[in-house]
């Protein structure tokens, strides 16, 4: 009996625990700062890294993947390119949860799963698996750069990963009410998977072309969902401020 009221009671912490860490990453104050810090840091150290190294090494999206700027053979600031995608990933963690908890479900919510549609469930609880997959694809990315052996790995999860959590997330946007527009939930799923594709099929003039096109198609969803946020959390802000200087 003993042994079953502790492990109960170790549940109930841990829920607890889950809860309030939830309810942190989720606050709007934490979101929003750590949305534009990660905005910041990706295309920061991306468009830095990228012009220092077409200045000195003649880097050419035609001919270089994006994973070369992590690489000193083909840029004098690689720990920049590296560094900057493991310390963005820490930043858009609490955008994937806040993001899951405005425009869909989130897999805590047990109650609110029972009572929505399967189609709306899979949708919105597989966007958010594939955003968590992506990110850690990211970050290994950075962690193991270019001629690493987990490399090859990691970037396959990163890029696999933002093409069908953009695939999911614009399906339910397209179908479900969210504050997402549908033209953009068009986008999500066709765009990036669509250059995917040529990528496989390896038409000219190159895969490092079409890895670059993909990487640009992804900024063409990730930035305009960004800055709906950003607008959302503004108004979530503004709303608690005003009450209490009422």
């Amino acid at each position: 009996m003993q042994v079953r009221y502790s492990i109960r009671l170790i549940k109930k912490k841990r829920k607890k625990i889950l809860r309030i860490v939830y309810k942190f990453i989720t606050n709007p104050k934490v979101v929003f700062g750590s949305i534009s810090v990660g905005l910041f840091l990706l295309f920061g150290g991306i468009l830095i890294d990228y012009i220092v190294a077409f200045l000195t090494q003649g880097y050419n999206i035609v001919r270089d993947y994006i994973s070369d700027l992590g690489s000193i053979k083909y840029s004098p600031l690689p720990y920049l390119f590296n560094d900057c995608l493991m310390l963005a990933v820490i930043f858009f963690l609490p955008l994937v949860f806040y993001a899951q908890r405005r425009f869909g479900l989130f897999p805590l919510h047990y109650e609110r799963l029972s009572k929505e549609p399967r189609k709306r469930i899979s949708f919105s609880v597989s966007g958010f698996i594939f955003a968590v997959i992506k990110f850690v694809g990211v970050f290994g990315v950075g962690l193991f750069p270019e001629g690493n052996v987990f490399h090859g790995i990691f970037a396959s999860l990163a890029f696999g990963g933002f093409i069908a959590s953009g695939v999911c997330y614009g399906i339910f946007a397209f179908f479900f009410p969210t504050s997402i527009p549908r033209a953009l939930g068009i986008y999500l799923f066709s765009i990036p998977l669509f250059i995917s594709i040529l990528y496989f099929l390896n038409i000219p003039p190159s895969k490092q072309f079409y890895e670059w096109l993909l990487f640009l198609s992804i900024l063409g969803w990730l930035l305009p969902c960004s800055f709906i946020l950003l607008k959302q959390l503004e108004r979530e802000i503004r709303i608690p401020s005003n009450n209490a200087q009422r």
